[in-house]
């Protein structure tokens, strides 16, 4: 029988190969999921077949969070269950969002809040001359509120969510007449009532402006009524600031002693205002001394304050104090510093008004000195100490990075320094310098490195011996890119590449063909060159950085075969005679042919070229396999490549013995001189 075309087995096959001849189908239950306006937690089922096709869960609306299954930079794999939590429903509309799981659409139909607002107090009255005020909201939903009037304004916020607080301002009422309005908040009303104006004042100017040096004015009051004018701050003093009707006021500004301009307002029967604006007066300050330098150990001293102005004496630092911190005109300011712990200098200064004295102060008298001076620190992170000496004074550390944490960062006297460095996620080694007491300490950290924990058959999934074209999957941790990178071809596609998202795996320093490559898992096929040895030296290479090479065993042949759902175990990867997938629903004739696909078979002849993808020119396995199904010899036809497929998968002929008829599923066993495919394969039998 002729060896089965490429199209055939990657069409009929489906998930044959782990990666690159499956087609994943998936769908999920409940597809419409409705949920009350109090929110709360739900799940969705998915199935996926075959059960190595990976998916993914995401929310697409942000009330919407997954809780497990399938989270992005996690993908579940096979059937399974995908929990999700929905918000509460906050607004009176009903709303709906929707989930991606697995490529399907699942939508969320969540009921309105059933919202009731409470306003108190639910009204106000307010003066004809206008006034602000406020007012509570008590709901569990959202609400905006809305002025219904002009002459009612809202001040921010005007809209929130759950209980709070509205505040208004209702402008004065010039007419003669009482009046109403109202604030809308959600379906409550809040009514504001004010009486009309009982007398109308207007003054003339409605604005002044005097010299820093004092200055006086008159203001015309016209009032059909009785009338007292008020003023705001005490230098701004009022003479005649009453009257029956008509009239006028006189007011009169004493000298601003500041360098500061300042404004009082005078207010006619609260309604109607003169704004008074004074210029600051031209205030000059000079110092003397203007600094000074004082030892480790403090000091004192004080400042002459030359002013026509007052003035005020600030400190920069705790560690210098004043006294004396105000005046006006001329004075004096008194400082003092304190000792200073630590082995660096430092500088203070005092600021009165537009002028700075500064004063330097030494530093204490400190040999700090560290050890180590440096670490080496494994890409995985670590720990470690530093002694630190300082006798008698504060030291503290600087140029630290977010990578490095040093407990404690500061300190008095000498201190055993622990320090703490994360794993490095850079992909390449880091350095970095931190001063412990001005005293340099290095950490150098190395780039991530790859590890390999195993490997194993890819078919069967054994950790036996390796063997010439044997497809093998490796594990580990830091092997390859986070995101699984499938099979490359060649320009020509004639082969499989021996380089995979920046992975390469060597067996005796020789390049594989790739397979499949992940952070965790890698596949490659390994070379036919390694024939003849005892033994082979394996290393993966991530990002130019090799894993500890490991010496693995070599053997002429290794055999195993494909499971049809990549296990390494259960039904085999196997097709019936009319290229059909064999399976207990499609079983083979007792007597009819079918087609193995297994790996490990070892030598071929003619000799292959690594990763060569096999065409009409075929090669048959220099060892003869013996096939056994459902206990009994069967006739060998054909063991050789696999048309359409890599170098290192083998396809095996083979007659189903007579006298399995009716048998049901049945175990099929390789041999290639002694050694064994992994037990635990079927094939079905009617």
């Amino acid at each position: 029988m002729r060896p089965v075309p490429v199209l055939c087995v990657a069409t009929l096959l489906g998930g044959l190969l782990p990666l690159w001849a499956q087609t994943c189908s998936y769908s999920v239950n409940p597809t419409i999921i409705p949920m009350a306006d109090e929110g709360g937690t739900g799940t969705v089922t998915v199935f996926a077949s075959p059960a190595s096709c990976q998916w993914t869960a995401v929310a697409n609306v942000p009330w919407l969070t997954i809780s497990f299954g399938g989270v992005p930079g996690n993908p579940s794999s096979g059937n399974g269950t995908v929990g999700f939590r929905a918000a509460a429903n906050r607004e009176a509309a009903i709303r709906s969002g929707t989930m991606t799981i697995a490529g399907q659409t699942v939508t969320v139909r969540q009921e309105g809040a059933n919202c009731a607002f409470t306003l108190n107090p639910p009204s106000a009255i307010v003066t004809p001359g206008g006034a602000s005020g406020s007012f509570a909201v008590q709901t569990t939903c959202s609400w905006t509120a809305t002025s219904n009037v002009e002459w009612i304004t809202l001040s921010a916020p005007v809209s929130g969510t759950g209980s709070g607080s509205v505040r208004y301002t209702a402008s004065a009422n010039s007419t003669t007449s009482t009046r109403s309005g109202s604030i809308s908040v959600g379906s409550a009303r809040f009514t504001v009532s004010q009486p009309a104006a009982a007398c109308t004042v207007t003054v003339a100017p409605a604005s002044a402006n005097v010299a820093a040096t004092g200055g006086s004015g008159t203001v015309q009051v016209t009032s059909p009524c009785s009338w007292t004018a008020v003023s705001s701050a005490p230098w701004l003093r009022l003479s005649n600031g009453a009257g029956p009707g008509n009239g006028s006021f006189q007011y009169s500004a004493d000298p601003n002693p500041t360098a500061a301009a300042r404004s009082a307002v005078i207010t006619v029967n609260g309604t109607a205002t003169v704004k008074v604006t004074q210029a600051g007066s031209t205030c000059a300050i000079s110092l003397s001394p203007q600094s000074a330098s004082v030892p480790a150990s403090g000091g004192r001293g004080s400042i002459a304050v030359t002013a026509n102005c007052e003035w005020t004496a600030t400190s920069s630092d705790n560690w210098l104090s004043v006294t004396g911190a105000t005046g006006t005109g001329n004075g004096a300011v008194t400082w003092e510093a304190s000792q200073n712990p630590a082995a660096q200098p430092r500088t203070g200064s005092i600021r009165v008004g537009t002028q700075i004295f500064t004063l330097s102060q030494a530093a204490a008298s400190c040999p700090v000195t560290i050890s180590p001076n440096s670490a080496a620190v494994p890409s995985a992170g670590g720990t470690g100490v530093i002694l630190v000496s300082a006798p008698n004074c504060q030291w503290e550390s600087a140029g630290v990075t977010d990578w490095i944490n040093l407990d404690p960062p500061s300190g008095a006297g000498p201190v055993v320094l622990r320090w703490r460095v994360s794993a490095n996620a850079s992909g390449a080694e880091r350095t970095a310098t931190v001063s412990v007491g001005g005293q340099p300490f290095v950490f150098r950290q190395e780039a991530p490195r790859p590890v390999v924990s195993g490997l194993v058959n890819a078919a069967s999934y054994a950790a036996n011996a390796l063997a010439p074209g044997l497809l093998v999957t490796i594990f580990g941790r830091e092997l390859g890119p986070d995101d699984l990178v499938t099979y490359e071809l060649s320009a020509d596609g004639s082969r499989f590449t021996d380089r995979l998202g920046g992975v390469r795996v060597l067996f005796d320093g020789v390049p594989s063909p790739m397979v499949y490559s992940s952070a965790t898992q890698v596949s490659a096929i390994v070379p036919f060159s390694v024939a003849g040895g005892q033994t082979a030296m394996l290393e993966v290479e991530a990002r130019g950085t090799r894993t500890q090479p490991m010496r693995i065993p070599i053997s002429e042949v290794s055999p195993g075969i494909f499971s049809i759902d990549s296990s390494g175990r259960g039904q085999g990867a196997i097709l019936n005679q009319d290229f059909s997938i064999n399976s207990s629903a499609n079983p083979a004739a007792a007597g009819s042919v079918i087609q193995i696909f297994a790996t490990g078979g070892g030598a071929m002849q003619p000799a292959v070229t690594d990763g060569a993808v096999a065409g009409t020119a075929l090669s048959r396995t220099v060892a003869l396999p013996v096939v056994e199904i459902g206990g009994r010899p069967a006739e060998l036809l054909y063991s050789g490549s696999a048309p359409g497929l890599v170098a290192g998968v083998i396809q095996i002929n083979a007659r189903v013995p007579a006298g399995l008829e009716g048998a049901g599923e049945v175990p099929v066993v390789v041999r290639f001189d002694g050694s064994e495919s992994q037990a635990g394969i079927t094939v079905a039998v009617r």
